[in-house]
């Protein structure tokens, strides 16, 4: 927990500096950018997998210079449904590049997964997303843990972007795949399968120079016969919330 917290402690101070220095930035013409986001949800989904039930706390922050990003992504339990209120149980560190083309972006990235005050073991994974379209959205993530499952999920996702005034209304469905491997850690089901179906609606909106609101209402479903065998709940249903945040 100390550790988490002086993870969390350290971007944040080092977030602060960047911002306070990115004036200096901006004359001399370097694309510096920082960002952190709050965000409150009435549960915690991870492609199908219902790890929490109940309310959830979601901060993260991160800051990019010419394409490589670091950020750092939380999850803290706002009740005691698995005897954790108050208390974080993952942290996710995550760098990544970016690389824009005439027709796509293409993204690498690395992510940890840290799961202090659970039994849950720390992993690694690596991965691909390939993004492109302005107001038709599609992407296709791959990622490949190379640490504990030593599995690949993939999932493409299709979503339309609509303007409404200030206002930014995204609805888009996902349908995640997994490998043999990546079922068997997380599911105990080695096949290769389809394994989750997520739906999404956001609308966002800027609220004051660069300060802006989220809201989101998801579904989402365990797709794969097999996989669902291995759980006696949390196979489908309805999520939301709202996150406020700061882009500079």
């Amino acid at each position: 927990m100390r550790k988490t917290a002086l993870g969390l402690i350290i971007l944040g101070l080092f977030l602060t500096a960047a911002v306070g220095r990115g004036g200096e930035a901006e004359e001399n013409g370097l694309p510096l950018s920082a960002w952190a986001e709050a965000g409150f949800y009435s549960k915690y989904v991870w492609r199908g997998l219902e790890a929490n039930a109940k309310g959830v706390f979601q901060p993260e922050a991160g800051i990019s210079l010419y394409g490589f990003e670091a950020s750092i992504w939380a999850n803290l339990d706002l009740t005691d449904s698995l005897d954790n209120r108050g208390k974080f149980t993952e942290v996710d560190y995550i760098l990544s590049y970016t690389r824009d083309f005439d027709f796509l972006s293409a993204t690498l990235i690395y992510l940890y997964y840290d799961y202090p005050n659970t039994d849950e073991i720390k992993t690694q994974e690596a991965g691909l997303i390939l993004e492109a379209g302005e107001e038709i959205l599609a992407a296709l993530e791959i990622y490949w843990d190379f640490d504990q499952a030593e599995g690949i999920y993939l999932k493409p996702t299709l979503g339309y972007l609509i303007e409404a005034g200030d206002l930014l209304i995204t609805p888009s469905v996902g349908l995640g795949w997994g490998n043999g491997r990546y079922n068997e850690y997380y599911f105990e089901e080695k096949k290769n399968s389809l394994v989750d179906l997520d739906v999404k609606l956001t609308a966002e909106a800027d609220i004051y120079r660069g300060l802006y609101l989220s809201l989101t209402a998801g579904y989402y479903s365990l797709v794969g016969s097999g996989l669902r065998r291995g759980l006696d709940d949390g196979k489908d249903g309805f999520w939301g919330g709202g996150a406020l945040g700061f882009a500079y």
